[in-house]
């Protein structure tokens, strides 16, 4: 999956993340094939990035 996002603050959430992080996104979705430098025709997803939420955002909030 690629995502591309173009809001400033989203941007720099999605930079913040490590590896081992849980998030949910929201955006639009727009379904591809690619082809491998074997030539192997492969599924992929490039999503426009409008919204994110981590397990962080989701206890913060809990606690408020």
């Amino acid at each position: 999956m690629n995502v591309i996002a173009f809001d400033d603050d989203l941007q720099t959430a999605l930079l913040a993340l490590t590896d081992a992080d849980s998030v949910a996104l929201s955006g639009t979705l727009t379904p591809k094939v690619r082809t491998d430098k074997n030539g192997l025709v492969k599924p992929a997803i490039d999503m426009v990035a409008h919204k994110l939420l981590t397990a962080y955002d989701a206890r913060r909030e809990g606690d408020a």
